[in-house]
């Protein structure tokens, strides 16, 4: 067989692999798909089982700390063994609990490393990535032993990064080399790899991992690798909701599924709290037009759902409402009036070098008034460290200010009359500051926290309904 013209990279998260319904149910979405389209072929990505990493990443610090581990590890055999003995076939039963074994043995090996020295990224890579090798594992045994063709793929094999652990970048020249050369033979011969997520390996050939989204990430770079002028390629995310919402329910139970979002706006709702999809999933994708679809996991029938695309739908001037809730304002009023010119070199070389992210900026032209936004646990440190440089003590007072951050999200922003009609739903909140890039995609506003939920609904009753 031959790499045919559609191909569909499917990704798996935890919330698809917790019981032996949901195995079931991925038989379901390969007969779906294969029935619906003969030529259709797949590859798999998959997440660690639910909790796992969480589970994993505490066995760490928890051996840093010098605290027994134990009950961690033995949580995570618990819940692999017990996924185990309902799902896989009793044949194969063997080899996945000696692949178990032999993983649990590698984990306590780095946890006992981390105890006689110390934690580092490098060694928590090590133990994180283990959630994905098993689950991927017992993931291909199930398909083998319901009669499929499939075979285990550990992106170790072609995911090439840099080596920044914990949250890697791909280099996708030589990755597209790899994929091309171990991935698509597989699929040439009609098997369905059944890859691993999240993580990948540096040119060292140490493991390293790729973040939060990363396997969402992973599926976006097989993608780009596999597409070609010649066929058709889309990733689905399943997902255990329908798709992106306008905002989100427990503050507006009338909100709305967005059936379709720009890649643009789909960076913008992620970076704003959309757990749905990770910014940087979008990247290695949008150059070449490919679409990713957010599907519900739990019900294939449904034909209302998210698809990410290179088309904007500008029939909408705003799509959706996101927002922050824990989030500190902080405010750098001038002293004096300061003409000098790079406050704000100044003050982002001063959050980075003590690694505190800055998510929103607003400055006066006259460089007087400069107000910025970082996380709250961040807010009375970076307030600190302002008041301790000595350009910013001697010429600005410093304040701080826990506040709601709110992001308008919409490819139509930029119309006239879409503004007004934001500060008309604003008319009785008190707003903080505000920011708007030049293309006119999201514009930020800071409100109070007590006001925040007021000035949601307000915004979403005005451009949604």
């Amino acid at each position: 067989m031959s790499l045919l013209k559609r191909l569909t990279i499917m990704k798996f998260g935890g919330s698809c692999l917790r019981s032996p319904e949901s195995f079931s149910q991925i038989i379901n979405v390969i007969n779906k798909y294969v029935s619906e389209d003969p030529e259709q072929q797949l590859i798999f990505v998959v997440s660690a089982l639910s909790g796992i990493t969480d589970l994993l990443l505490n066995s760490a610090r928890a051996a840093s700390r010098q605290e027994d581990p134990e009950g961690y590890l033995l949580e995570i055999i618990r819940k692999h063994e017990e996924t185990i003995e309902k799902v896989i076939p009793e044949k194969f039963q063997i080899a996945v609990k000696d692949f178990l074994e032999d993983n649990i043995s590698s984990i306590r090996a780095m946890i006992d490393d981390i105890k006689e020295f110390e934690i580092s990224p490098f060694k928590i890579d090590q133990i994180i990535s283990k959630g994905e090798m098993l689950s991927t594992f017992l993931l291909t045994k199930y398909l083998e032993g319901n009669k499929f063709k499939v075979k285990y793929v550990p992106a170790t094999d072609f995911l090439v990064t840099d080596s920044v652990y914990n949250d890697a970048l791909p280099l996708l020249d030589i990755t597209c080399q790899k994929i091309n050369a171990k991935v698509k033979p597989l699929i040439e011969d009609g098997v369905i790899p059944v890859v691993t997520g999240f993580l990948a390996r540096n040119i060292e050939g140490h493991v390293t991992t790729l973040g939060r989204g990363g396997t969402d990430f992973t599926a976006t770079i097989l993608a780009h690798c596999l597409k070609n002028d010649e066929n058709l390629v889309k990733v689905i995310l399943w997902k255990d909701v329908d798709g992106v919402l306008t905002t989100h329910p427990d503050i507006a139970p009338n909100a709305r599924l967005i059936e379709h979002l720009s890649y643009s706006e789909a960076k913008e709702f992620a970076y704003f709290g959309a757990k749905l999809i990770n910014p940087k999933c979008i990247t290695p994708i949008q150059k070449q037009g490919i679409v990713v679809e957010l599907r519900n996991f739990e019900d294939l029938t449904k034909t209302r759902y998210t698809v990410v695309e290179e088309k904007p739908d500008t029939t909408l001037s705003v799509k959706g409402i996101t927002f922050f809730k824990e989030v500190a304002m902080i405010s750098a009023i001038s002293a004096a009036t300061v003409s000098q010119p790079g406050v704000l070199a100044k003050l982002f070389d001063l959050m980075g070098k003590n690694n505190i992210n800055v998510s929103f900026v607003s400055q006066s032209s006259s460089e007087i008034n400069t107000t910025f936004v970082v996380d709250k646990k961040n807010g009375e440190n970076a307030m600190r460290l302002l008041k301790e440089d000595t350009f910013f003590s001697k010429w600005f007072q410093i304040s701080v200010e826990d506040v709601g951050l709110i992001a308008i999200i919409g490819e139509g922003f930029n119309q006239p009359g879409i503004l007004g009609r934001v500060f008309s739903a604003l008319t009785n909140i008190q707003i903080l500051a505000i920011s708007q890039a030049s293309g006119g995609i999201n514009i930020s506003i800071l409100v109070p926290k007590k006001d925040l939920t007021a000035a949601i609904l307000a915004i979403h009753e005005e451009f949604i309904g």
